[in-house]
């Protein structure tokens, strides 16, 4: 737009009109400018870094499995009292800040096989398996994590089948102790006479795993 034969009254005229919408731009940005300086403002002087966002992050899921490794190739159970280990589970890692709701074992059995010729299982109610954290003594810091009733681990004489996966009742009233380390699994016979034992001799466990889950919010 040019000004040729305008009067100077009109040029003076556009000139502020220029200046208006000017203004108003200008007075646009500086709102949005002041809205954005307003949320700016309330940032943390320290932002979350990497060891936060990873302790987020740790709790995204509702539960955390820590599993033995390796698994025992085999785990033998016969008709007398004596203890029985299984593989130890190494806990590393768990995220701060956890409200944990409850803690279970979890064991798990590929394959079954009786080698006494006639049907085998567990000969005994109510014997158990027992954890307890590396340092501590058995009979005196182990807890009950999972009951085997009479008949449990059922096998036909001579057989062979796939082995179950067993979860055992809430840990997280009765551990002394819960968190990061070492545990020990073992159905305890010396301190507290309470191991498993089967019908005939022999019920064999193969390619055992031992699991702990943790479940939190």
């Amino acid at each position: 737009m040019g000004f040729e034969g305008a009067s100077a009254a009109k040029v003076e005229e556009l000139i502020d009109l220029a200046h208006t919408t000017t203004n108003a731009a200008i007075a646009v940005v500086d709102a949005v400018a002041d809205a954005v300086k307003l949320k700016t403002d309330n940032l943390p002087t320290d932002p979350a870094d990497q060891s936060d966002l990873e302790d987020i992050l740790g709790r995204k899921y509702p539960f955390l499995d820590f599993w033995c490794h390796p698994a025992a190739d085999k785990v033998t159970i016969d008709s007398s009292d004596q203890d029985i280990v299984f593989p130890s589970i190494l806990v590393a890692g768990l995220p701060s800040g956890l409200t944990l709701v409850r803690v279970v074992f979890i064991l798990t059995i590929a394959n079954l096989k009786d080698t006494s010729t006639a049907n085998n299982y567990i000969n005994a109610a109510g014997r158990s398996i027992r954890l307890m954290l590396t340092g501590g003594a058995w009979g005196t810091n182990d807890v009950i994590a999972l009951t085997l009733d009479n008949l449990a681990l059922y096998t036909t004489g001579s057989g062979e089948r796939g082995g179950p996966v067993l979860m055992g009742p809430d840990l997280k009233t009765t551990l002394p102790t819960i968190g990061n380390g070492t545990w020990l699994i073992q159905s305890d016979h010396d301190a507290r006479a309470d191991s498993l034992k089967s019908l005939g001799d022999d019920l064999e466990l193969y390619d055992v795993s031992t699991g702990l889950r943790f479940f939190y919010t």
